[in-house]
Parts: structure tokens; sequence; C-alpha cells
């Protein structure tokens, strides 16, 4: 059976991700979420690991885990049903590259 939708970051540990490996450093990606102002960093496991974020977008996208994957690129999908928002109410706020 499927582990029910997390309901906070720390819930992930239960749950299949899709990590994102930085090509430049080699380091995975750990998630970032934010309560009350404060950031919340997790470091997740799953079976799958891409160096490019496209990757970790089609694996979700074919049921293979959870991913973090920037908004723009997910939004599509998410309108059509085909993704599905989890810990929404976590997200940092984001305003791009500087």
């Amino acid at each position: 059976a499927e582990n029910p939708a997390p309901e906070r970051p720390q819930d992930l540990v239960q749950h299949n991700c899709i990590n994102y490996r930085f090509p430049t450093s080699g380091a995975l990606y750990v998630w970032e979420f934010e309560e009350d102002g404060r950031e919340i960093k997790i470091r997740v496991d799953g079976q799958l690991v891409f160096n490019n974020i496209f990757h970790v977008l089609d694996a979700a996208l074919a049921g293979r885990g959870l991913a973090y994957v920037p908004e723009e690129i997910a939004l599509p999908h998410i309108a059509k049903g085909r993704l599905a928002r989890v810990l929404e109410g976590w997200s940092p706020y984001w305003d791009g590259y500087h």
C-alpha cells in the first residue's frame, strides 16, 4: 500500500523521494521548507537520483516517487491532474535567482 501524503516535512523519511544531484558539486539537493519563518532542511532518500531537473520531473510523472521541482515546470502538470502538490503550506517563498 502507498504511504499517505506527508503532512509535514519530517514525514518524507517514510516516502520514496526522487533526489537531485548538482552536476557541478555532486552534492545532493537538500529539500527546503519553511514554518513560521523558520527554515527546515530535509535530506530525503529514494531509489532514483538525477542531475537534470527535467529527469526528476519525468520520474515523478511516471509515479516513481515524490519530487521537489520548481513550481514553473510543475504547474502545467498540476493543472492537468498529472501531479499533485504535497506540503504546499510548507514551501518557502522563492523569488528566483539573483
